[in-house]
């Protein structure tokens, strides 16, 4: 970064940020536009969930989530949730690592009902990761 202004936008809630990227192979042209994206921030051993998991409470940062038990049945279940990053959520509280819970198709999805997989438990979690 070369500049980075010390003041934000209130109405836009930006802070404009100047930099200079390498183009040594001159890829880059003038007046091209790009995204940015930057991390303030680390939460190392994080609990999080694809976003389709969670239903979210309009302006509160809770939600519900369907939690399968072992016999196969969906429990909707409270959770307070944290950062979105990358189709991902942060999950603060309300669930516990390892549970499962419905990505796809929870929503409307009554309590108590029978569900089937997809894929087998566990078979995608180092994509999730």
């Amino acid at each position: 970064m070369t500049v980075v202004n010390k003041t934000v936008d209130p109405a836009r809630r930006t802070v404009e940020v100047w930099g200079e990227i390498p183009n040594s192979r001159r890829e880059l042209r003038a007046g091209a536009f790009g995204a940015l994206v930057v991390y303030t921030g680390v939460a190392p051993g994080s609990l999080v969930v694809p976003q389709s998991a969670v239903q979210f409470v309009q302006g509160g940062q809770g939600g519900q989530v369907l939690v399968v038990d072992d016999k196969h049945i969906a429990h909707r279940r409270e959770v307070v949730t944290g950062n979105l990053f990358e189709g991902r959520v942060q999950i603060k509280n309300g669930l516990q690592a390892g549970e499962i819970v419905v990505v796809e198709g929870g929503y409307g999805l009554p309590e108590g009902t029978e569900v089937n997989f997809t894929e087998p438990p566990g078979s995608n979690q180092k994509r999730q990761r």
